[in-house]
């Protein structure tokens, strides 16, 4: 059945700007392509499948399949591309049927460029402008024509006040959420090697939130990563901290590499089992 969306829903269509990713600067448009292709590989398509397992005298027959909608709201002042697809892309792999795009923006308001770019990238057409927590009511509107086990809220920003108020509502109505923030802390070392130089310009494009902390070894309150990595030799690494240890650990050269461990495609993913009989199940 196709997932039914509310119809005032129409009145906060958000335009998403003329040729985006045309517009961009070659490298730009080079590292959100290489962003997406690398996930693809991280995240591979997973559609429906059924699989049965015996447990002792029972047979279950266990079936994986994609929830039907996702609401991907971006905070007032959410601007990374490379934090979006990481959000989307997850999603997208595992097969949800329709992925709502919704910026927290006055009425009238243009995506801004980067991240217009990226949704052109991964196929989203389903952009909308939500003034702000009055608009909390699609979550409901959704569950009551789609059912609240079939849907996820992801709020990019969780900084922003505001979203607190959307993530009760999800909380209220038992809807799967996460949400990731909008600024991230991005830990340079240097590994003693100039070959181990980041590309800041292109790090600041795809995250503009972001503070470069360079090199990380003189800051005292920063996380001790090295131990935690395998020998890096002269190659240095970068990572997005968390509150105590950084969530992602890559090399330089990888800039354009962006994931979100708080998402996956499994998170998009509902199952149903059916118990029988052995003796039962043979018969069929």
């Amino acid at each position: 059945m196709p997932v039914g969306l509310p119809e005032w829903l129409e009145q906060r269509e958000l335009d998403p700007g003329p040729g985006a990713y045309e517009e961009l600067p070659a490298l730009f448009r080079a590292a959100l392509k290489s962003q997406i292709a690398m996930l693809d590989k991280f995240w591979p398509s997973n559609p429906d499948r059924l699989r049965t397992r015996e447990l002792y005298q029972f047979r279950a027959w266990i079936r994986i399949y994609p929830k039907d909608w996702a609401v991907f709201l971006l905070a007032p002042e959410y601007a990374s591309p490379a934090g979006l697809i990481a959000a989307v892309l997850p999603a997208v792999a595992a097969g949800v049927e329709k992925l709502l795009i919704c910026r927290v923006c006055p009425p009238g308001s243009v995506l801004p460029a980067p991240l217009s770019a990226a949704l052109e990238l991964l196929g989203q057409e389903y952009l909308y402008g939500l003034p702000g927590l009055e608009d909390a009511g699609l979550l409901e509107d959704l569950a009551a024509q789609n059912g609240v086990e079939t849907g996820a809220l992801a709020l990019l920003g969780s900084e922003w006040t505001g979203g607190e108020g959307w993530l009760q509502r999800a909380r209220a109505l038992g809807l799967w959420f996460r949400s990731v923030p909008g600024r991230v802390k991005i830990l340079h070392s240097s590994g003693g090697s100039a070959s181990a130089a980041l590309d800041k310009e292109l790090l600041r494009w795809l995250h503009p939130q972001a503070e470069i902390i360079y090199p990380v070894e003189d800051r005292a309150d920063s996380p001790v990563v090295p131990s935690a990595i395998p020998d890096q030799g002269d190659a240095g690494f970068f990572g997005a901290a968390g509150e105590n240890f950084p969530g992602l650990i890559t090399a330089p050269g990888q800039e354009a590499f962006w994931v979100w461990p708080e998402f996956s495609p499994r998170d998009f993913f509902r199952q149903s089992i059916v118990l029988t009989s052995l003796a039962a199940s043979s018969r069929f």
